[in-house]
């Protein structure tokens, strides 16, 4: 109702705004610096297939829809540039469309007849003084097609509105917002509902050589998944999640030689998975010389999930000496301490590094040399422990296990970093047991990006109490010959010898050895890397060759190509191979219709599970006397051992400026 009403009297603004265009030139009444309209015709058309292999079955489902939008935008002042700055612009989207989905069991078909207002209105009243206050209303919707995965149509609204002091000794800035997001793939797909609304005071102070801000945020939000599928499954979430941040940073002495960071951090949240965290961490850098500092630090963290409490301290020392431009000298001395109703751990160690770096004759030779040894005491009691937001980065080329040995599968949970989203397994994410580790990757038609860092909670079963020590050995050699080639080895080793109790296979001894080399020839890049992963809980051999492109064609045109082959052998568990090509063209010339045409195949074979994804897509757009001519086509293709889908997508669209 509030948005309906917030549109209609935009509307009225903007036309009573364009009635008075002429007349509004001076501070007093109406200011109007711009003001145009523009129009659109659309078209959008989706097709998905999805064939059961096993049932010998199949759903189709298809999707046109036509949209006339009109659109008036405007920005300017009301009564004086200083009083209030505005930025408007409003429209009408007339929908028609139909929808159609035939399965073994029946067909079912609808239509679509409507206006939605599209709207993004914002403004600052008396931006120059000392008290301000900013709104903004925005509702849009948009058709995103990526290179990988379905395309997505998403529907978003929100309301915004900030109240800021701008000077004094205690700059502030107060925020409250309500968001809501619909997120659709079109066809047979993963579908996503969130609706937050939060908010936040920011509190900034900066005095001399202090500078500190606070930020404390208050949200509300649920979240709803849905796969849709042969059989539609829904996962809903809800949360309510109360946060506090304080940052400091104090300078001291001429030079700035001694500088303290100060940090700490609230979380609490509650609702689909409640859990509670405080963190406090203090950072103390003192530059005794240019070429000699040394750093020390403590840290505290409180994290109760699960019903269970845990509390971690640690503490750290460490020096840097730069003995020649060279030759750069890193040590350090660390100690914590962890306990909970579980589980009891501490680890005290230290480490010494050495990176030397040296021009020769053909081009550059670098080392990172170092080592270290550590004491763990685990006096955890056998039974259920919880993890809370433990960072995985995913990437096609790399094999990533959860950091724990026995995880409960149906315990673990996959969001993005800032916890808005939750992954949905088998759709955009797999794991995979490896004896009793577990492994995580991606799934590429999925909603995670190649390289993407995710947070994942989970359970796993602790193992039996154990104090062992721990010998940490690696280097890396680098060396660039001729601008053209560099060759590398990477060498780690982790020892862990018993001092008491009992290894239930919890303690990992590893030899990880990795062969590598580039070939650089403009604009072609060849990697080969030859990996040997000795390890006592999930030993293999990984060998990859990869080749990138990025050639700039004539003029305004670029080419870029990728292609890669990964073979992973696990010893006495199967073995993973994939293979990825990718190619883009773009070109965009001044007087001829704009070119992007990309390509892209995948083909992975885990332990003989076979799996197949090709996409291709075309788009160009064409710019003649104000009017706007955009045409996009794209096929995914995705093969499975027990369905195949077939993704066909197409949008025209011709945008003109009227005024």
């Amino acid at each position: 109702m509030m948005a309906r009403v917030a549109t209609a009297a935009a509307l009225a603004w903007l036309l009573g705004a364009a009635a008075f265009a002429q007349t509004a030139t001076e501070p007093g009444f109406f200011g109007l610096n711009n003001f145009h309209g523009d129009v659109e015709l659309r078209y959008d058309f989706d097709e998905d297939s999805l064939r059961d292999k096993e049932l010998s079955a199949t759903t189709k489902t298809t999707e046109q829809e036509f949209d006339e939008i009109m659109t008036l935008s405007m920005d300017g002042f009301l009564y004086h540039p200083r009083f209030l700055l505005y930025n408007a612009a409003v429209g009408l989207d007339l929908e028609q469309g139909t929808w159609s989905i035939d399965t073994p069991t029946g067909n079912q078909r609808s239509s679509l007849n409507g206006i939605s207002p599209q709207y993004a209105i914002s403004g600052t009243l008396l931006p120059q003084n000392f008290i301000s206050a900013g709104f903004s209303l925005n509702k849009s919707t948009s058709t995103v097609s990526p290179p990988f995965g379905e395309v997505t149509k998403t529907d978003d609204e929100s309301e915004l509105g900030t109240l800021s002091l701008n000077s004094g000794p205690l700059p502030t800035q107060v925020t409250f917002a309500h968001e809501t997001s619909d997120e659709t793939q079109m066809g047979i797909g993963e579908n996503r509902n969130l609706e937050d609304s939060w908010a936040q005071i920011t509190v900034n102070h900066n005095i001399a050589h202090s500078n500190s801000s606070l930020v404390c945020k208050y949200l509300d939000g649920n979240e709803t998944d849905e796969e849709v599928s042969s059989v539609t499954t829904q996962f809903r979430t809800v949360r309510t999640v109360q946060t506090a941040a304080f940052n400091n940073t104090l300078e001291l002495g001429d030079g700035n030689w001694a500088t303290l960071n100060s940090r700490a951090n609230y979380e609490d949240e509650t609702g689909t998975f409640a859990w509670k965290q405080f963190t406090e961490d203090e950072s103390l850098v003192l530059k005794h010389t240019d070429t000699f500092s040394t750093q020390y630090g403590i840290d505290y963290s409180q994290v109760t999930a699960g019903g269970e409490t845990t509390e971690l301290t640690a503490a750290r020392a460490s020096l840097t000496h730069r003995l020649y431009q060279s030759l750069l000298t890193t040590a350090r001395v660390y100690g914590s301490h962890e306990n909970s109703e579980t589980m009891t751990e501490d680890i005290e160690g230290f480490a010494l590094a050495e990176n030397y770096r040296k021009r020769i004759p053909w081009g550059t030779l670098t080392a990172d040399l170092g080592g270290g040894y550590s004491v763990t005491d685990d006096k955890t009691r056998p039974g259920l422990n919880s993890v809370v937001n433990e960072s995985q980065t995913l990437s096609d080329t790399v094999t990533t296990f959860l950091n724990n040995p026995n995880v409960v599968v149906s315990t673990v949970v996959v969001t993005n970093t800032s916890g808005s989203i939750t992954y949905l397994l088998n759709v955009d994410y797999l794991l995979i047991p490896h004896g009793i580790l577990t492994q995580i990757e991606r799934v590429p038609s999925g909603a995670i990006p190649n390289t993407t860092t995710v947070f994942v909670s989970y359970q796993y079963q602790s193992g039996l109490p154990v104090e062992y020590g721990t010998r940490e050995l690696h280097g890396r050699v680098t060396l660039d010959l001729f601008d053209h080639l560099t060759l590398y080895v990477n060498r780690q080793s982790t020892e862990n010898s018993l001092i008491s109790g009992t290894n239930i296979g919890q303690i990992q001894n590893l030899e990880e050895t990795l062969f590598g080399t580039s070939i650089r020839w403009a604009p072609a890049t060849v990697t080969a890397e030859h990996e040997i992963y000795d390890s006592s809980l999930t030993p293999y051999v990984s060998n990859m060759v990869s080749l990138d492109i990025a050639a700039p064609l004539a003029g305004t045109q670029h080419l870029s190509a990728n292609a890669a082959y990964r073979h992973v052998t696990f010893t006495g568990d199967g073995a993973l191979t994939l293979r990825t090509a990718g190619l883009t063209y773009q070109a965009t010339p001044k007087d001829w219709p704009s070119v992007n045409v990309s390509a892209g195949y995948e083909w992975s074979n885990d332990q003989g599970i076979a799996n197949e994804y090709l996409y291709g897509r075309v788009a160009l757009e064409y710019h003649i006397r104000g009017t706007i001519f955009s045409l996009q086509f794209q096929v995914n293709n995705q093969n499975a051992p027990t369905s195949r889908e077939l993704t066909q997508y197409a949008f025209f669209s011709i945008r003109r400026r009227l005024f």
